[in-house]
């Protein structure tokens, strides 16, 4: 009688584990709405302002999205009018209002790295640092060119430029750190510390009058070697390097080569996944098509087994990878920066 109670008692505890477990789940719902390894972009509606793009994924609603981004349905259907006409699908881009409140300018100090993720702003032609900075999200315009590692406000069309970065708990107050926290227990750092105290007398720093370069005539060629067109499948990970771009001063190489990616894909992809030879597996790659100078950042899911494509392969591209730097063929040359 005394086992039968106990065996009773085990199953007993084993039902009620799993309760708490399945409870836990459902009081977090939104922890994969968006995820530290993600490349978010933002961009300005001239007359509604700022706006986070967030790619849809499978499961999300517009009341999930909403109360993710302390919002409502009517805002979401407003910055995106299709919604009038149909519901929301996995893959849309969905334009969500966003302010410097709902972000900070300092980058994560070491233990709160994956509790968010990277916003970027891809530069358009007429964009200086003053508009994107004051006009466009408000921020600090030395936090912007540290947060960028630049010494001056020279921007470049299409580059992909940090404004800050967001909770992967959503747009709640209470989910982001001080942003005035010490620089050096934030691992922050100023101009002059990085460049040293004589770095202004080595650039022009100027607000309206930045200019944007613009990258032209650039030769390359194509190898004639064939290739396997890549397929959809990306290794998933739990973890992710920090090593580049979130620590400025980190030790980076800089190569440019071909990237292949598979053009002919019906999938619905949503994630900025790359596959390269030798980069960190979870890092990050900076991804620069010359051709239109549309850069990207995405994450590092795998090496390229060897012998699996042509020895000019330098990149394997996710299909959403491949948009953002407007890719139309699908090998073309690119120039990236990576850590190993």
């Amino acid at each position: 009688m005394k086992k039968f109670r106990t065996i009773s008692q085990l199953i007993l505890l084993a039902v009620f584990t799993v309760l708490l477990v399945n409870i836990s789940k459902a009081s977090s719902p939104f922890e994969a709405m968006i995820q530290s390894v993600d490349s978010i972009y933002v961009d300005v509606d001239q007359s509604k302002g700022p706006y986070l793009i967030h790619p849809v994924k499978k499961q999300q609603t517009l009341y999930s999205l909403a109360k993710f981004y302390q919002t409502n349905v009517e805002t979401l259907k407003k910055y995106n009018p299709y919604l009038y006409q149909r519901g929301l699908k996995v893959a849309d881009d969905l334009k969500i209002p966003i302010t410097s409140e709902n972000f900070i300018v300092t980058p994560p100090s070491a233990g709160l790295q994956n509790q968010y993720a990277t916003l970027f702003y891809k530069i358009k032609p007429k964009d200086n640092l003053f508009r994107i900075a004051k006009r466009y999200f408000n921020i600090p315009m030395e936090e912007a060119l540290r947060n960028n590692n630049k010494l001056s406000h020279n921007l470049s069309i299409g580059e992909s430029f940090v404004i800050g970065w967001v909770s992967v708990k959503g747009f709640s107050p209470s989910n982001f750190q001080n942003t005035s926290v010490d620089p050096i227990l934030s691992g922050s750092y100023t101009l002059e510390e990085k460049y040293g105290k004589d770095y202004k007398n080595r650039s022009v720093v100027s607000s309206e009058s930045a200019t944007i370069q613009t990258e032209s005539n650039v030769s390359h060629s194509t190898s004639s070697s064939t290739s396997s067109t890549p397929t959809d499948t990306y290794t998933t990970v739990e973890e992710v390097d920090y090593s580049y771009p979130f620590s400025p001063g980190k030790d980076f190489k800089t190569a440019q080569g071909i990237a292949i990616w598979n053009k002919t894909t019906t999938r619905k992809d949503v994630q900025l996944y790359v596959m390269h030879r030798t980069a960190r597996v979870n890092s990050q790659i900076e991804i620069i098509n010359p051709m239109y100078n549309n850069s990207v950042m995405a994450k590092v899911v795998g090496n390229i087994p060897s012998g699996a494509y042509g020895d000019d392969v330098e990149l394997i591209l996710s299909p959403k990878t491949a948009e953002y730097l407007g890719a139309k063929d699908s090998r073309f040359f690119v120039k990236y920066k990576f850590v190993e």
